[in-house]
């Protein structure tokens, strides 16, 4: 892999953080993180050597990626227009703020503006906002717009690279950056189609992911099923008011949350957060402490499995920084290069291409096709693969429905004795009446898939779960560690019988290390991993990140992750095991703070919408019920077009603020001045008002907005399915346009077992009567 910069370096190197705080271009760990394995050379794409340099690198590329403004690719001819023809077997994709079609593709964006205008931010705090007006819509710490960005994107350029290998084209992959954000809104988006606008609030009206206790934080979750309740009951000491009938069942508890969570307060206060996860862990209860970033360095289970790594580099020298964000048996990720000095490897192109792809990773592949199959461009690059699903509430579901819509044959194995809870989620419910298919939370993320129910209780059930297994080239599962042994469904249970195998297990903290059966929802193991510590409003306590973060995140990333595998075992004939740990990926998306903290043991501040590289840079009121508008001001001359527009001319003449230093010296006064000027305005207006300046700014949308703004409807990311129960809905589909390949392939989510029946004739081969038995003897239910 070969990174170009231009001749002064990419700005990541400017960004640090820096050992010391001693700014040096090959010294920013933020560059070092996200660059390791690449070789590095510099190219000044507006000279005539630049131009011819990169384009002789582009004829022997497999993959170019870009996130340059589309009038900036027609203007430097780098668009699939010019490229296509120097390499029909490239794929290009294009990372921009808006997407490079619709009537926002030339708007400037950051990371604020794409968190916010794809909706995050809108449910950012998650159930702790208790003032509207001075608690605007939040950003989440760090830069996670941009990772999540980024894994959409890797997640598109592996599809299009499976579909050359079927079809032998390539072609250009669009990612959008307000889209990416915007899926991981599903289950609002499902929401507003499902319940006629009902979505989440921003206000506090149900239970919160993160509570204060004796000496910080908790995230202590177990309110969502019975037994969760009831043991719960016994980790508190078996107190009365747990079996009071407000808190009988979810629903109960859900309509009463402020009564459970004023008594969980009370008993929290006397505990200390690890002996709250020491409890939690014996009962296996929900509940996990919101780390701060020492506590993440020196987290037992994290040491035990090896996440953070050493690594070296001839300048920066040796440091400890996180490793992989997911593990695969046959091609670990493993750091095989540091990150290149500026411009270290100057006309080298791709002489050391061999050397890239060794130690199990998966080369280039350029044209070689499906198993020497006859190339067919008609074909979606999944299409003859077929997927197990055991995976259940949301990020193996939305794994599974990118695979699903690319082709792939997904069959979701159930069971009505334990319910997947999307399907009975009350909220999402259509027209509010819950049905076991009618829910939108399930109906939005499970579509594109078929279904069977199983009793796996039952000796039978575990048999006919085995043999549809062996007849897959993928498995996927996120129960709690060790349960798919003991139903004989593990990995080398599986491949003992299909060497071939690929097989993706899911869970909080891992498949090993002491803390393994740890258990919870996606939101909750953000906790452990150290986000909500970086997240929050100046001076006040860490939150939660809303859109049930990290869950759909972490779906694009195990989409991508055994898109990866398929096309290694497509080279080698080789199956293997992928092991998400969601703790591990979420911390792989913080490296800023985990850096500072190794190099300088600096503890993060919350600092809100702010930014300490760019300033003015927050979410400011607007006209209309709690309606707010974001923007950033990434450079001086962004700087005085702000001001410019505003008519801010003591500002744009004040010397101090023309300097990045001064405008942060000053962010309360800019703030103030910013705030009464959007709140006669719309954050429409505004948006495109600075954008026509060139500055970045856009609205902070929620679910019902997203479905009407014009960007969304003009892109398509919005698709109406037909569902067999509820009829016409309209849910949130996957990101990502192609150029060449066909579209993605879309079906409602299926009714519970609605294909029982035809799974085990045409698949095992049993016959209607046995079937029948099947189901009268409760193994098929």
């Amino acid at each position: 892999m070969l990174k170009v910069e231009p001749p002064g370096g990419d700005r990541s190197r400017r960004a640090g953080p820096f050992p010391g705080d001693v700014p040096h271009l090959e010294k920013s760990g933020r560059f070092l993180y996200l660059n390791a394995n690449k070789r590095g050379t510099t190219l000044d794409l507006e000279s005539d050597r630049g131009d011819r340099v990169l384009r002789g690198l582009i004829r022997e590329a497999d993959v170019l990626l870009l996130d340059l403004a589309p009038a900036r690719l027609e203007e430097l001819q780098l668009d699939w227009e010019h490229l296509g023809s120097l390499n029909s077997k490239l794929v290009l994709t294009c990372i921009s703020p808006f997407g490079q079609t619709g009537p926002y593709r030339g708007y400037h964006g950051s990371d604020l503006t794409a968190f916010h205008a794809g909706g995050l931010g809108r449910e950012t705090p998650y159930n702790q906002v208790t003032d509207l007006e001075n608690e605007p819509p939040l950003r989440g710490g760090g830069h996670q717009a941009d990772f999540v960005t980024g894994w959409t994107a890797a997640a598109c350029t592996m599809a299009a690279l499976s579909w050359r290998d079927v079809s032998g084209r390539g072609q250009s992959v669009d990612v959008s950056a307000m889209e990416a954000v915007a899926n991981m809104l599903r289950i609002s988006l499902a929401g507003v189609s499902y319940t006629g606008g009902i979505v989440i609030q921003r206000q506090k009206n149900g239970f919160s992911w993160i509570q204060a206790c004796k000496d910080g934080y908790v995230s202590l979750s177990p309110f969502g099923f019975d037994h969760w309740w009831q043991r719960f009951k016994k980790m508190a000491g078996d107190p009365d008011w747990v079996d009071l009938e407000i808190f009988d069942n979810i629903l109960s508890r859900l309509q009463n949350s402020d009564a459970a969570e004023l008594m969980i307060d009370q008993w929290l206060a006397d505990r200390s957060k690890h002996e709250v996860y020491r409890l939690a862990l014996e009962h296996g209860v929900p509940g996990f402490p919101v780390h701060s970033m020492t506590e993440m360095l020196e987290a037992e289970q994290l040491r035990e499995r090896g996440f953070f790594i050493d690594a070296d580099h001839p300048v920066a020298g040796r440091f400890h920084q996180p490793g992989a964000p997911f593990r695969m048996s046959r091609s670990p990720l493993r750091i095989r290069r540091p990150a290149p000095q500026l411009g270290e490897h100057e006309g080298e192109g791709f002489s050391s291409r061999s050397a890239d792809s060794e130690e199990g990773g998966v080369s280039s592949a350029s044209g070689t096709g499906d198993g020497g199959a006859a190339l067919d461009p008609q074909r979606r690059p999944l299409e003859g693969i077929r997927v197990i699903d055991f995976g259940w509430i949301l990020a193996v579901p939305h794994a599974t429905a990118w695979l699903g819509a690319l082709g792939a044959e997904v069959i979701r194995v159930e069971s009505q004795a334990r319910l997947d809870l999307t399907r009975v989620l009350p909220g999402t419910a259509a027209e509010g009446e819950i049905g076991l298919n009618r829910s939108g939370g399930f109906n939005g993320i499970s579509y594109s898939k078929k279904s069977v129910t199983l009793n796996l209780a039952t000796p039978r059930g575990r048999e006919l779960a085995k043999a549809l297994a062996e007849q897959a080239d993928i498995v996927t599962e996120n129960f709690t560690p060790g349960v798919m042994k003991r139903l004989g469904l593990d990995y080398e249970s599986l491949r003992s019988a299909k060497p071939d195998l690929i097989m993706l297990s899911g869970s909080p903290l891992g498949q090993t290390g002491p803390h393994r059966h740890a258990t919870g929802w996606g939101p909750n193991t953000q906790s452990f991993a150290g986000l909500p510590f970086l997240t929050g409003y100046q001076g006040g306590p860490p939150v939660g990140l809303g859109g049930f973060y990290p869950d759909f995140m972490i779906g694009v990333a195990m989409a991508f992750s055994m898109m990866a595998a398929l096309r290694q075992r497509r080279q080698t004939g080789e199956g293997q095991y992928i092991e998400f740990a969601m703790a591990e990926t979420v911390a792989s998306m913080i490296p800023d703070a985990l850096f500072d903290c190794a190099w300088n043991g600096r503890e993060p501040e919350r600092q809100g919408n702010r930014d300490v590289g760019m300033a003015p840079h927050g979410v400011y009121p607007s006209r209309g019920e709690d309606s707010w508008v974001a923007l950033a001001v990434r450079t001086d001359e962004e700087w005085l077009a702000l001001c410019n527009v505003m008519r801010a001319d003591t500002w744009a003449e004040d010397a101090e603020l023309r300097e990045l230093a001064g405008r942060l010296r000053r962010q309360d006064e800019l703030d103030a001045g910013i705030a009464k000027w959007t709140g006669e305005r719309t954050h429409y207006r505004t948006m495109h008002d600075l954008q026509a300046a060139g500055v970045p700014a856009a609205p902070c949308l929620d679910a019902i907005e997203l479905t009407r703004d014009p960007q969304m409807l003009a892109r398509d990311f919005l698709v109406e399915m037909n569902h067999p129960e509820v009829g016409p809905r309209t849910v949130a589909g996957i990101p990502g346009r192609y150029s060449a390949m066909p579209g993605y392939r879309y079906g409602p989510a299926p009714c519970i077992g609605q294909h029982s029946q035809e799974i085990l004739s045409e698949i095992l081969g049993l016959s209607a009567a046995e079937v029948d038995a099947l189901a009268e003897r409760e193994v098929v239910y």
